[in-house]
Formats: C-alpha cells, structure tokens, sequence
C-alpha cells in the first residue's frame, strides 16, 4: 500500500461514447481501418456464450460487475468485466462452421474508469486444440480521453470450428458488447496464412496477458528479491500537517525483537523503504526537500544507522548491514514545470519537442537517482546497505501517455547504477502481472484485504496467493490504525499472518510489510497487552523457521 498513491475505483457513471473506430486485424498485427466487417448472419445470437477470469475469481469485483449484466451480443447496452487479469470468453457455436469472422465491440470512457483493452486474441478449437488465429490492438489510444467506441475483429480465415475463444485482459474496467461470429463463404481447413503478417494458423502467440504459470512465489533467495526477506515501508515527512519522523529508538525494535523490558533477541525486518509521508509534488525543490529529511542527521537514514550498530552490539552480530530500498518520487504527467537541470527547464506538462514529457520525466527521475546516490556515497553508512530503487506507484495508468516506457527508462537508468527497480502493486492493478515484462527486478503484491474492513473476505487473501505463485510475486502484509486501536477490526491482521502461514506463504517467501506511520512502533512500545500482542504476533510470523 503507498500513502502517496492509493486509490480505490468504487463507483462509475457512464458517458454517452461518440467516434466510432473499426480496427480489422489480422493474426499478428492490427490494421486500422474504417471498414465495417460485410460477413452475415451473427451466429453468436444462437450460440452458448461463457467467460471466466483468467486471474484469481473475487467476489468483491464480481458484485460490481452485476450493475452491469447485458448480454455480451447486445448491440445497445454495455457488459462489464472488472480487472481479475482478463477474460476468457467462449463461444460455442451450433455446429462446425469455416470461420469468417469475429469481433467484439468495446468503449473507452477515461473520466469513468473504462479503457480499451490493450489487444483481443481470438483461438479456434481444432481438432481437440486450441490454434491462435490473430490479435487485435486497439487503433485508439487508450490515454485518450475522449469517450470512443471501437471495434476490434479478427479474420477466422476459413478454419472450421465450432467453439471460439477471445481473450482480453481487464485493467480496471472493459465494457463489451456487440459479440458477432460470422461464417467465410467457403472452408480453408485450417491451412491458410496470412500475408500481410505472414503469420500461418496455429502460430503461438505470445499475448500481454495469460494465465499463472505457476512461476513459485518470489522468495528471499530469488535473484531479484536481492536477499530481501522481510521489508518494513517506512514513511516520512509532512501529509496534511502532521509530520512523521524516524530515530533510532524507532528503529531498534524493527530491526531486533524487543522485550517490554528492552532486551534485544532475534531479528525482525532485514530491509527497510523509504518513502514519502503523503503525496510529493513533482517539483525539483519538493524532491530536493525530500533528499535533505532522507539524510537528515539523527533521523531517517541516519537513525537507521545508528540503531543497526547498537542492535548488532546486542547481538553480537559485528557487520550486519540492515538493507535499504528508496521510493523515487513519481514525475507527475501534466504538473507543468518541474524544475531544471543544468540550465534547461523540464516540463512535466511537455513541449513541441517532447509532446507527451516522456523525455521530461526521465530526466527528473534521472536527476534524482543521481542526487540521491552522490549524497548516499558521500554519506558512509557503514551499518547500511543499498538495496534498490521502488517504483512509487500502485499501478500503470492508461490514462498516462508513454507510462510504461518512462517505468523501462527508470528500471534502466537504476541497472546502470547496478541497482535493481522495485514495485509494490494493488490487488489487481493494472498491468501488475506483467511487472516482469515492465522491467521491474521484483513484484510484492498488495492483497488489500484489510481496507474492506468488517466485509472483507479472505478469499481475498488465498487469490492473491494465486496471483504470487503464478506470477512470481512476493506478497505484502497489511496493518491500518484500525487493526491496532479498534479491538472489532484486530482480527483481520492475525487472520492475514494465520492465512499465508498456513499456506505455505509465510517465512520462505519475501514480505513487504506496510505498517502505516509506525504503527509497529506503536505496538512495540505500547502498555497495553491487546496492542503489544499485534508486536508480539508479527515476530512470531517474521521469525518462523
């Protein structure tokens, strides 16, 4: 969870759609045309139509979707299918037919959370298997923020089939209608090719989106997780006039277990990241100030320091270095004038030179990077060891132009310092499976079961599960104020460690741990039995053989 980007899409108005797209495609490469597809009748009216998720099923997101239950061969009202990955959409026809055609209508509506899928894939079963006929990509950026419809189509080449697949991967909210399947005037056997792509029937194809792979959890022996074991988010700074510092008295009892009457035993979290209390302007001097309390003396990185020394005397562990990970502040698209670097302004907003501040916004996190690591070197912690970047964001927005070329840049520009790129996505969040593809060294996925309070569901829980063993991902564990001081909601956090233990996803995969504003802290040095229980609850869960 990042208290500097959280977001939560609970509700969604409808605007009225207006420019009508056509993209016809074919296996491998989208062509855009303004040809509307000539093939008759639609056999999808007589056909049975199923979907699934191609991620984790949750009951939370299903709920939402029943607002909106049209059948996916409407050509009036909307279907809409929200985030679980994507879909997997069968149609199984009334009898073998050579394929003509297959398309699917889609809008995009940014303001209300509805965004064009990045491609539609369309398989033919043959012969007892599944065979890629092509992909479509949307014609229509999805940063567009005009409210648009699209149709995306695929030619069934003549392959005759009765049961075709369309798979589409859902970042927040896909809204779908107009399922049409048409029949080619004569049957190719499954043996035609494509010439504009020179792509045969029956390729793989290597889609955004798919299935778990059951890759194994991340694990602190990973080669990305880069030994992180066990990662506490630490925030600092001003939010809202309240400001949040750390010493080195709040540091001990995260980095050793401590007694209530101070002894020191045994280890508690092997990585800290820092981070920004609350959301952080994107202006040179914002970031210059967020530097100058990184290095602060006596608080933050300093603090940490000192209080990894003193437990490493009580421990009699000489040499230890505690692990650090540092948030990079995120260069807000469309802020205006950032700043600038050696004479040269930088506009977040852009310029006629650099239209979508692509180049604009490498630069800012180019510059940081660069301030960041002069001042860690100059700095000498001998206690400490630099870890990694993290990527301060939960998710990769649509609605932002080119957000997944500046994540490349940034995981880049980290590589060539030889740090790795870190990232902590929401339950779902758009593109959180694919982090590997982005360029990040390492994934812990949010479940974010504890903020449904009282309703939560801990099939929450076991689905995020799913999505860590499938994709590769470490996993966080999550702690709000009210799992501390609100005895009714203290369940959820015993439930969430009782839950991955059991499982199997507790001390031999790799944590990050969000406390809010030293939370932790506040159950370490707390008199109270039931609060210090929560203290005591999470050693036992980080100290697990």
């Amino acid at each position: 969870m990042n208290l500097a980007f959280h977001r939560r899409l609970s509700t969604l108005s409808m605007a009225a759609a207006g420019t009508l797209m056509i993209a016809t495609v074919a296996p491998g490469q989208a062509l855009a045309t303004q040809t509307s597809p000539s093939y008759s009748p639609n056999l999808a009216l007589n056909s049975q139509i199923q979907w699934s998720s191609i991620g984790p099923a949750d009951s939370a997101f299903q709920a939402s979707e029943q607002a909106y239950p049209a059948p996916l061969t409407s050509s009036s009202s909307w279907h809409g299918f929200l985030r679980e990955v994507g879909r997997d959409i069968t149609v199984q026809l009334p009898q073998p037919i050579p394929l003509g055609q297959v398309s699917l209508q889609f809008e995009q509506d940014n303001g209300a959370g509805v965004t064009f899928p990045r491609y539609m894939q369309v398989e033919a079963m043959v012969n007892g298997q599944w065979s890629v006929l092509g992909d479509a990509y949307t014609a229509v950026p999805r940063t567009d923020r005009r409210a648009t419809v699209q149709t995306l189509a695929v030619a069934g080449q003549g392959v005759v089939t009765q049961e075709v697949r369309i798979r589409v991967p859902v970042g927040v909210w896909i809204f779908a209608r107009g399922l049409t399947v048409t029949e080619a005037a004569s049957p190719t056997g499954g043996s035609s090719t494509n010439a504009a792509s020179g792509a045969s029937f029956g390729s793989v194809a290597s889609p955004s989106v798919s299935a778990p792979a059951n890759q194994g959890p991340l694990t602190p022996g990973s080669t990305g997780a880069h030994g992180i074991r066990n990662m506490l988010l630490v925030y600092f700074g001003t939010n809202a006039g309240q400001t949040a510092t750390w010493s080195p008295s709040d540091f001990v009892p995260m980095l050793s277990y401590q007694s209530p009457s101070g002894m020191l035993s045994g280890r508690m979290f092997n990585t800290m990241l820092f981070g920004p209390y609350g959301p952080l302007p994107s202006t040179q001097s914002d970031w210059q100030t967020y530097l100058q309390n990184l290095f602060a003396t006596g608080q933050q990185l300093d603090a940490l320091n000192t209080a990894a020394s003193q437990v490493n005397t009580a421990l009699n562990t000489p040499g230890f270095q505690e692990k650090v990970v540092i948030a990079l502040p995120y260069p807000s698209f469309g802020s205006g004038v950032w700043g600038n670097i050696g004479g040269n302004p930088i506009n977040l907003s852009g310029s006629p030179q650099d239209p979508n501040a692509l180049h604009a916004r490498e630069a800012a996190v180019a510059w940081f990077m660069q301030q960041f690591l002069a001042q860690w070197q100059a700095a000498h912690y001998s206690n400490l060891q630099l870890s990694g970047f993290y990527w301060n964001q939960e998710t990769v927005r649509a609605t932002v132009p080119n957000e997944s070329q500046l994540i490349a840049h940034t995981a880049q520009t980290a590589h060539a310092e030889g740090m790795p790129l870190f990232w902590i996505p929401m339950y779902d969040g758009q593109q959180a499976t694919r982090w590997q593809s982005l360029g990040f060294d390492a994934a812990w996925l949010q479940p974010n079961f504890i903020e449904a309070g009282l309703s939560a569901n801990p099939a929450r829980l076991t689905g995020a599960e799913q999505l860590a063993n499938g994709y590769g991902m470490g996993l966080e564990v999550e702690l709000q104020s009210e799992n501390v001081y609100n005895p009714a909601y203290r369940y959820l956090y015993q439930e969430t460690l009782d839950q991955f233990s059991q499982a199997g996803y507790g001390p031999g995969v790799s944590h990050a741990f969000y406390a809010g504003v030293k939370l932790l802290v506040d159950a370490a040095q707390s008199t109270d039995p039931n609060i210090r229980a929560i203290y005591n609850e999470t050693y036992q869960f980080l100290s697990q053989p």
